[in-house]
């Protein structure tokens, strides 16, 4: 299997960690992780992912991993 560059958009930091570490195990580069919308974004103007994984519900933010998704989306174009 390819090995890919992904992102963990996730505010709950022990099930970031958790993803992390099984898709390390798997092989895969982890490019960033981040708690939010900004930092997602900021992630991506330095390393552009192959895959995005999104909690959709980041606390504390009116943003929802939709959102971020969408944004992640019209900043890669």
């Amino acid at each position: 299997m390819k090995s890919l560059k992904i992102l963990i958009v996730e505010d709950d930091l022990i099930m970031a960690e958790s993803i992390q570490e099984t898709l390390e195990q798997a092989g895969h580069e982890i490019v960033g992780r981040a708690r939010s919308s900004r930092e997602a974004l900021n992630v991506i103007k330095h390393q552009i992912p192959d895959l995005a994984l999104l909690d959709i519900t980041l606390e504390g933010t009116a943003d929802t991993g939709i959102v971020t998704g969408k944004q992640i989306g019209r900043a890669h174009v």
